[in-house]
């Protein structure tokens, strides 16, 4: 009797200490093929009826001396088991579900945790079908993200941020191309936020221009009175009467304005320092091609001129 009551406890707690190992399969392996390179392929099994799967060729690199890595790729007439000494390096198949590599023995392998996503944080995707906010990653999935304001070095770019998950842990943060920006691996907060996006006239004092947001009005904005668009919310340019743009903040970077650029139709906003934006000063009003005046009463100045 108290073998019987002893036993399942022990296979309980068996289960609970080894619930994040892997068994062969999905969360273990990786769609990918570990590169040949120096003398790290120790064997190779081809077109066997006896290692045709990927379960047989990673039990022929359990049984084998050295073997730390096995790659298993199905070709349309024929299969090949590789046997390596590592997986350093990892290539891309062009069918996923015709290659799989792995490790010899996935109960040594931990998956990253799920990530757990935060309101205003980068958005992380990871390579083939793994939903990282759904399930833990495998070992040796890369995942990647990227910011509108993660800019590379000569600011011409945005940089993508990518790690590679490692037994259990992420690999340093590398930034394609280089970047300034500070990004945290995925089991750490790292928010994606828009550029300040600063008004300092009013965009409807433009003649044509007709701009309303959801949340800020943006009437008394001054060089005084300096306002911002709120990430949050959602602003409309109508041009004469045309939809010329929807700004809002998505994933750090402003869709449909640029804050560089400020917000008009025909003409650039005033300079903040108050300086003219034309080499040419008019004080008269003078008319457009679209049939409107534009006078730089109003702090603009027709680029037409």
């Amino acid at each position: 009797m108290m073998l019987l009551l002893v036993l399942p406890f022990f296979l309980q707690t068996s289960e609970a200490f080894n619930s994040n190992r892997m068994e062969p399969g999905d969360l273990c392996w990786f769609y990918y093929i570990c590169d040949s390179e120096g003398n790290n392929k120790i064997g190779e099994i081809k077109d066997s009826t006896f290692v045709n799967t990927p379960v047989k060729c990673q039990a022929e690199c359990e049984a084998t001396a050295g073997c730390e890595f096995f790659t298993f790729r199905q070709l349309n007439s024929v299969t090949v088991c590789e046997l390596m000494t590592s997986c350093n390096n990892k290539g891309q198949c062009s069918d996923e579900m015709k290659c799989q590599s792995g490790p010899y023995d996935c109960s040594q392998v931990n998956p990253c945790p799920m990530i757990t996503y935060t309101e205003g944080d980068a958005i992380w995707s990871c390579n083939g079908l793994i939903d990282p906010y759904k399930d833990p990653v495998p070992h040796g999935y890369t995942c990647h993200t990227s910011c509108g304001s993660w800019k590379s070095l000569d600011e011409t770019d945005t940089s993508i941020a990518s790690t590679t998950c490692n037994n259990g842990a992420w690999s340093t943060v590398m930034m394609h191309p280089d970047s300034n920006a500070l990004v945290n691996p995925p089991d750490q907060n790292t928010a994606c936020k828009c550029q300040d996006f600063k008004i300092w006239y009013n965009p409807n004092d433009e003649p044509g221009a007709d701009f309303y947001c959801t949340k800020t009005d943006f009437s008394a904005a001054s060089p005084n009175n300096i306002l911002q668009i709120d990430p949050t919310e959602e602003c409309v340019l109508m041009c004469d009467n045309y939809l010329a743009a929807t700004i809002s903040c998505q994933n750090g970077a402003w869709l449909d304005a640029d804050p560089e650029l400020g917000i008009s139709c025909y003409n650039k906003p005033p300079p903040l320092d108050g300086s003219s934006t034309s080499t040419t000063e008019t004080t008269t009003a003078v008319e457009t091609t679209s049939g409107y005046t534009d006078s730089t009463t109003s702090g603009y100045t027709d680029s037409t001129t």
